[in-house]
């Protein structure tokens, strides 16, 4: 499975009063290095949870098994389909009698003329939920690279055991 966002957002969106306080800041003087430390944060959420979960429009390409394919579970609406054909560019289709079942993080797209093996490509629209779980991650992977400010040059590395675990325990509700 292939999903192809656009852009990268974040679950923390400003260097604001909450995240001075969580860092334990008086001032602006490192503003931009943790506005840095945001987008970082973002981007390491969205790798580990293997979906880019801060964008709503996604291109998502899968295989078909049976008559069905395998989208993320936070699918609101499938907006095109397309089959990939031999020559390789992509035909629109029309899916008839659709039906979505639910199960885990994912879900299955069960349509009448969907072929077990073919290749389909999605354009989807997502509800991106941001979970007080997922904000917490990304507080608990800024504080800690603020932290460790002063040894990122010194073959260091950061571990994130427990923004980790809170992951894992955001997979199951996506």
């Amino acid at each position: 499975m292939t999903i192809i966002g656009t852009g990268t957002k974040t679950a923390v969106t400003t260097f604001d009063a909450t995240l001075k306080n969580h860092l334990r800041l008086f001032d602006d003087s490192d503003q931009t290095l943790v506005e840095h430390y945001i987008s970082a944060s973002g981007i390491y959420i969205e790798k580990y949870l293997g979906i880019p979960y801060f964008n709503p429009n996604l291109t998502i390409i899968n295989r078909a098994i049976g008559c069905s394919v395998e989208l993320p579970k936070s699918v609101a609406t499938v907006t095109t389909v397309y089959e990939r054909q031999s020559d390789m560019t992509w035909l629109a289709i029309t899916p008839t009698n659709v039906v979505f079942d639910n199960y885990g993080a994912w879900m299955n797209y069960y349509a009448d003329n969907i072929k077990d093996g073919y290749e389909y490509k999605f354009e989807v629209t997502r509800t991106i939920t941001i979970t007080a779980l997922v904000k917490e991650v990304a507080y608990l992977l800024i504080g800690e690279m603020y932290e460790e400010r002063q040894n990122m040059g010194k073959n260091t590395k950061v571990h994130y055991p427990q923004a980790n675990l809170l992951l894992d325990m955001e997979v199951t509700l996506i």
